[in-house]
């Protein structure tokens, strides 16, 4: 069956003060060939609450400087098909990021952007650390 792992990291993405975390989760279940679950939580005061949940994601995620709606773009890798790929700007629509980088509104990077790359993460199956499962 295998195991599930998760990767995440802060960064604050609307310039509020107070950093969203933005995570991945690992595993047979949530990953496919043209990648995994990536999640962007934003922290309240009753806890993160969910902002968006993409699918096909690949490390690493680049958070430019470029902003829509007061939020920052989301640059990502992404597998077209077998052997070809480049990388999607997601921007904030005022509500979330696109849930598909592969697909519009997702666009293709069509010049360099400045930007931070983080869930830099080896390929190695046992990288990022253990989801706590119950039984």
């Amino acid at each position: 069956m295998g195991s599930l792992r998760y990767a995440y990291d802060r960064v604050d993405l609307n310039g509020d003060g107070s950093p969203e975390i933005v995570a991945t989760v690992q595993g047979p279940y949530t990953c496919g060939t043209g990648g995994c679950n990536f999640y962007v939580f934003r922290n309240g005061l009753k806890g993160p609450t969910l902002v968006s949940r993409m699918t096909l994601f690949r490390p690493p995620l680049i958070v430019s400087e470029q902003k829509h709606h007061g939020w920052k773009d989301l640059i990502v890798n992404v597998r077209q098909d077998a052997g070809h790929g480049g990388y999607a700007v997601l921007s904030f629509d005022g509500r979330g990021y696109p849930s598909n980088p592969s697909a519009p509104p997702a666009q293709p990077l069509r010049h360099p952007l400045k930007g931070t790359a983080l869930l830099v993460m080896k390929p190695e199956p046992d990288q990022g650390l253990p989801l706590p499962c119950a039984p």
